[in-house]
């Protein structure tokens, strides 16, 4: 270190980047650690311009007292809290799973169920919990969120503790969340300071702690911070001195005198929202203090919201965009926010899997083992419902099948369980006179399953076995080879009326003709070819079914 400049080394703290292992800390010493630490969790930077540029410069030599001040505006600053807790407890309300590595499981399937298993059980006994807050104690959901502080610190670190599997508990490991102001990074990499902003810090094994790295949105949000924070002063200030109205009091009298006095205690009086009298020369006034335009200060402090609110969650609040007649926020908040989610999701993932997922699975099959599964932290989908549905809708139409668990899970709705009582519809012979449907899929109900009200296989009896068949031959096969899935609802609306005794068929397959001019135009086609198209196939349909 003799060739570095003195001055240089001084100022940027530089320190020999040679291993420095932690001593053993006793039970004794990690609780003084942990008193000591609570009493210096108060900042001693205070919200001026000044002074924060000089925090954040240490913070990019590696020196992390800064983390105290964003710690209590993470907690104090009303938007911050709202913004920084909203993309947070996003986070750890995440879904997870453990996925099998397609390309890494070749011809390793069993092994690859052995190590999913392994991590499903143990992310599922994860342990969180806080090292100044002992009554923080939670599961994967908390670690989560703990590491995603890092979205506004940098870094986020916990010390981890694993746990032997014992009786029917797998094995598993406590995560315990540090300061940030704990550590210190001049050499590029961070290292445990027993004393938080004093000495040199401590090696900081993997196997020991988990270390996620983010954006570090808070070195942009602590200048805005001061900003606001300096209107909000003037502004309060402002408010106290003129939210209030002078009293001035005029009086003939001469000073000194009985009536001056009593003018003096009328003034008071009114400061002090009193009461008086006094004669008919005598006057009180009311300085209102005036000036033209609008204060600055609530649009500075508004600016500033809008830009906190930006870093965090990608758009500003819906509530604050209607209030300034833009209208946008919600959809521009909600389409930037999903985009964050993503990411977020993406690097807690990949965090877990480069510094948790091989430990696991080395502790449990062997140094060396390659993992064959990972876990993935899901973000949610936001479907829109009105379009999915009428996909949905042109799909049947089309006589496309839709695939029910992919469909129920869509729309988040569980599949009935074997033998539980469900709610359908049934597919009815719709009242003569009404509109032949638009959708019915040949032989199924709403839901795509066979229709119990439909005979999926008739038996033809002597007294309808001959129009029955003369109606399938003739009317389904003519209609569908020529107009194909145009016709399919009608074609199944067909089907369901060629299983009816004679009685109940032909009435039906009036109404059938009856609604096909209605049917065809409801389908698209030219009112001009409606009645020519309709008369002929519904004497298609009646010649089909009667034999002449």
């Amino acid at each position: 270190m003799s060739d570095l400049n003195p001055a240089l080394t001084a100022v940027a703290a530089v320190v020999e980047p040679g291993a420095n292992p932690a001593p053993a800390m006793t039970e004794k010493g990690e609780a003084e650690t942990i008193r000591r630490m609570i009493l210096q969790k108060i900042p001693a930077t205070s919200l001026v311009p000044a002074n924060i540029l000089e925090q954040l410069n240490a913070f990019e030599r590696g020196w992390f007292t800064i983390a105290k001040l964003w710690d209590s505006i993470r907690t104090r600053n009303h938007t911050v809290t709202n913004v920084a807790g909203k993309r947070e407890k996003r986070l750890g309300g995440m879904r997870w799973d453990v996925l099998i590595d397609a390309d890494a499981s070749q011809g390793k399937e069993a092994e690859a169920e052995k190590h999913k298993k392994a991590l499903q059980d143990f992310y599922r006994g994860v342990i969180a919990t806080d090292l100044l807050e002992a009554d923080v104690r939670g599961g994967l959901g908390t670690l989560l969120r703990q590491m995603a502080r890092a979205i506004g610190h940098r870094y986020a670190v916990h010390e981890i503790t694993w746990k032997p599997a014992q009786g029917s508990r797998p094995f598993t490991a406590e995560f315990r969340f540090w300061p940030l102001w704990s550590f210190e990074a001049r050499i590029g990499k961070l290292r445990w300071l027993p004393q938080p902003g004093l000495g040199v810090g401590y090696d900081m094994p993997e196997n020991e702690w988990l270390v996620s790295v983010s954006d570090g949105i808070m070195r942009a949000t602590v200048g805005l911070i001061a900003i606001q924070q300096m209107g909000l002063n003037d502004w309060a200030n402002y408010t106290e001195k003129f939210g209030l109205p002078f009293v001035l009091g005029k009086s003939p009298a001469t000073k000194g005198t009985q009536q001056w006095d009593d003018m003096k205690a009328m003034v008071a009086a009114l400061v002090g929202d009193g009461a008086g009298v006094i004669n008919l020369d005598a006057a009180v006034e009311l300085i209102m203090a005036g000036g033209s335009g609008s204060l600055p200060h609530p649009a500075l402090v508004e600016y500033c919201d809008r830009w906190i609110t930006a870093l965090w969650l990608g758009a500003d609040l819906a509530t604050m965009s209607a209030g300034s007649g833009q209208g946008q926020g919600a959809s521009l908040q909600q389409g930037e926010i999903e985009a964050l989610e993503k990411d977020d999701a993406r690097e807690l993932s990949e965090t877990l899997n480069k510094r948790i997922d091989p430990q696991v699975i080395a502790y449990l099959f062997g140094d060396g083992v390659e993992p064959l599964a990972k876990i993935q932290i899901i973000p949610p989908i936001t479907i829109d419902t009105a379009q999915e549905l009428k996909v949905d809708q042109f799909l049947l139409d089309s006589g496309q099948a839709l695939d029910k668990a992919e469909t129920f899970e869509r729309y988040n709705r569980s599949t009935p369980a074997p033998g539980s009582e469900v709610i359908a519809r049934t597919a009815k012979p719709a009242p003569k006179g009404e509109p032949i449907p638009d959708a019915i899929p040949d032989g199924k109900d709403a839901e795509g399953n066979p229709d119990p009200a439909i005979d999926q296989n008739p038996k033809a009896s002597g007294a309808n076995e001959a129009p029955r068949a003369s109606f399938i031959e003739t009317t389904t096969d003519k209609v569908a080879e020529a107009l194909g899935d145009f016709f399919a609802p009608l074609r199944g609306e067909i089907n369901r009326i060629g299983s009816l005794p004679d009685a109940e068929m032909l009435p039906e397959l009036d109404r059938i003709n009856a609604g096909l001019a209605d049917y065809l135009k409801r389908r698209g086609i030219d009112e001009r070819a409606v009645e020519i198209l309709g008369t002929a196939l519904g004497q298609q349909v009646l010649l089909g079914l009667r034999g002449n």
